[in-house]
């Protein structure tokens, strides 16, 4: 048995289905693409059962190995109606930031 803590990732919900599933992605250091992570329903272990686009998650990557073509499982998911701090830092620049 694997003892060994997985590193805890951040990504937002990109989207979500009514059976249960959906994508996360994860923004990659230093680029603009993104990592992209299957969500099952029954790997979130925080909040909301029903994430909805957009809200923050916080997740181990899958030590199971995914088949070609497919994405990496996420699991111990915690999902938070908040943006990830990427996300409000770029909203705060298109709406002006800084104190009045």
């Amino acid at each position: 048995m694997n003892t060994e803590k997985s590193e805890r990732l951040e990504g937002t919900v990109l989207w979500w289905n009514q059976n249960g599933f959906g994508v996360i992605s994860k923004p990659i250091s230093n680029s603009e693409d993104v990592e992209r992570y299957f969500l099952a329903q029954t790997r979130i272990i925080k909040g909301p059962a029903t994430p909805r686009k957009g809200m923050r998650v916080v997740f181990e990557r899958s030590q199971l190995v995914p088949s070609p073509g497919k994405l990496p499982f996420a699991e111990a998911a915690e999902v938070y109606a908040e943006p990830t701090a990427s996300d409000a830092l770029a909203g705060k620049k298109a709406s002006g930031g800084g104190a009045a």
